[in-house]
């Protein structure tokens, strides 16, 4: 399994919403992750507009093995996999359903032959990119933002379509982007072929544009963390284990990401409205006691503030009116870095939990700890072991994190005589290849180890050093290797120049006492 790259679908949806806002306009609208299901569901309640934004694959025989069913959208199955989903397929749905949209842009690469099947079914327009073109994601959005402007300006759609393009050949010419960019997109008119007079789309009522979608109830998750690369394979193995089991444990050394891949997860999820009553997010850090744990769940979810002022200080209080707030709720509870929680309670902790299960039959739990739970009557624990980043996404993290640009001779020093601007370099930059043709890890990255917490922390470093003199400050530190050495020495490395940090500061204000002691002003 290979992660696709994703389509920055929100930046583009967040655009158009923008516009309609700016040129106050009611629109009302809904977003969901391309499933099936969601298609269909999105049919059925008769959008004027239906927007998809995502990858379209040409049909490649011996690839997809299809040979019939015209090129492919990507949609989602259930476990946040690829489904391809052909022209045939589409049309099956569009004829079963009976309905159309008025206007369909489809903003992905190779969408001709999907919007021709839009239109077959009697869309009256479609927007679409041309068969064989590929096309820039900052292309799309400036287009799709354009054309909605222009749209919603009470404009035909076919005029939209032209100031749209219009205005985005100046604005690629002013981003130095190539121009040939703005002959890739197609508008199909529907009908039967004879002279289209598009009509108006009349007067848009003024007001701002109206979310009429479902939100979780339980939807308050910390942000996802800066920079998170390498771990969509990962990502999808525990959508599909939570998807499995009502007891997943995401296991792991210190500082190994536990907590980001988490907190993705539970973003990935509610974009896609599972579970139907959201997630609830504790952080266990520093927690002693199966009460405290307790506490954190129960503020979580979302007691009134009456109940929470009646029990404040009551614990066994708590447990009873968990039970009662999370009845029949379909809820995934989050319960991250349990190591503390373990090691000091760890027999009342498990009673807890396998009470929480039993009496919610609709709960699952995922925990992040550095161990496992434990034996859990009635319950199978499936443990999902975190592993370090491989040395490619590795390499992505440090780059992301160093505070300056990382000159092209640091990385000529570390590889030799390999240039960055080979084709070999340029196919796989993370590595360096011996005579044999063999990979093998960046030296800085061998020590390094693929921890994404070590290597946060000395990208950090790389702001007052090259990419040589922090490879051999490493280097002295991992006098005993293990598992833990590259984390240890990213840490004494880091602790070292806060200290040296500290003298300094504390010896400029030393200096700024004695200056004032001695002013002819004071």
């Amino acid at each position: 399994m290979q992660p696709m790259s994703s389509a920055d679908y929100e930046l583009e949806f967040d655009l158009v919403i923008k516009n309609i806002n700016d040129i106050h306009r009611a629109v009302k609208y809904t977003k969901a992750v391309a499933t099936i299901a969601n298609f269909q569901k999105c049919l059925n309640e008769g959008p004027t507009i239906l927007h998809f934004a995502g990858h379209g694959l040409t049909n490649r025989v011996f690839s997809h093995g299809k040979s019939r069913e015209g090129d492919f959208l990507v949609f989602e199955d259930d476990h946040g996999k690829a489904h391809y989903v052909s022209c045939l397929e589409l049309k099956k749905i569009l004829d079963s359903l009976g309905r159309q949209p008025e206007l369909v842009f489809v903003s992905s690469c190779h969408s001709r032959l999907v919007g021709e099947v839009f239109r077959t079914a009697g869309a009256k327009h479609v927007v679409c990119v041309k068969r064989s073109e590929q096309m820039l994601t900052k292309v799309a959005q400036l287009f799709s933002k354009n054309f909605y402007t222009a749209f919603f300006s009470c404009n035909s759609v076919c005029k939209a379509y032209a100031n749209a393009l219009a205005t985005l050949e100046s604005e690629i010419l002013a981003q130095g982007l190539d121009p040939s960019e703005a002959n890739k997109f197609e508008l199909l008119i529907g009908g039967s072929g004879a002279l289209h007079l598009c009509e108006e789309t009349g007067s848009w009522p003024d007001g701002c544009a109206e979310f009429v979608g479902k939100t979780p109830y339980y939807n308050d998750i910390p942000a996802q963390v800066d920079h998170f690369v390498g771990r969509k394979i990962e990502l999808h193995c525990l959508v599909r284990l939570i998807a499995e089991s009502r007891l997943v444990t995401v296991m792991g050394l210190p500082g190994i990401g536990k907590t980001s891949v988490t907190k993705a997860l539970a973003q990935h999820l509610l974009e896609r409205g599972t579970p139907s009553d959201g997630i609830i997010y504790v952080s266990a850090r520093g927690l002693e006691s199966t009460d405290a744990v307790v506490d954190e769940v129960h503020m979580a979810s979302k007691p009134s503030a009456k109940e929470a002022k009646e029990i404040l200080s009551a614990n066994d209080k708590k447990l009873p009116l968990i039970l009662n707030l999370l009845a029949n709720k379909e809820v995934i509870l989050i319960l991250d870095n349990m190591e503390d929680p373990l090691n000091k309670d760890r027999a009342r902790l498990l009673n807890m939990l396998h009470c929480l299960l039993t009496k919610l039959p609709k709960l699952k739990i995922m925990a992040t700890s550095q161990m496992a739970l434990g034996p859990l009557r009635d319950y199978g624990e499936k443990i999902y072991n975190l592993y370090p980043l491989d040395a490619q996404s590795a390499v992505l993290l440090l780059e992301k994190r160093v505070p300056r640009e990382i000159k092209e001779e640091e990385f000529s020093e570390l590889f030799g005589e390999l240039s960055y601007n080979t084709p070999v370099f340029s196919l796989n930059p993370y590595y360096d290849y011996t005579e044999e043709n063999e990979a093998k890890p960046h030296k800085l990255m061998q020590i390094l180890s693929g921890h994404p917490q070590a290597i946060s922390l000395a990208a950090a470093l790389l702001n007052t050093r090259n990419v040589t003199q922090l490879y051999q400050e490493l280097f002295q530190s991992c006098i005993f290797p293990d598992e833990m050495s590259s984390l240890k020495a990213s840490l004494k490395l880091s602790i070292g120049a806060l200290d040296l940090s500290l003298i300094h500061i504390c010896r400029c204000r030393r200096i700024e006492r004695c200056r004032s002691r001695w002013s002819p002003y004071h």
